[in-house]
């Protein structure tokens, strides 16, 4: 729904890669099919979304955040490290 207010966050050359991610896939394979409507070839979104990606363990990390192996993470309580 936002899409049209943030167009400009998009890179305008058509041929560069976006890649977009949301929560299921549903908003960025939306936002797939719009933009490559409007011209864009070099499209990509996550399948499953950020849930799946957190079901898989994969690595998530917050803007501004250092990525950080999920192995080397002291567990909470654990004060040996």
């Amino acid at each position: 729904s936002e899409l049209g207010e943030r167009l400009g966050e998009v890179p305008q050359d058509p041929q560069r890669p976006v890649l977009l991610i949301c929560r299921t896939q549903n908003r960025s394979a939306q936002v797939a099919q719009v933009l490559e409507q409007r011209g864009w070839k070099n499209l990509r979104y996550v399948v499953g979304g950020m849930s799946m990606w957190a079901l898989q363990g994969w690595p998530m990390v917050a803007p501004g955040e250092a990525a950080v192996d999920p192995a080397a993470r002291t567990p909470p309580g654990d004060q040996s490290a």
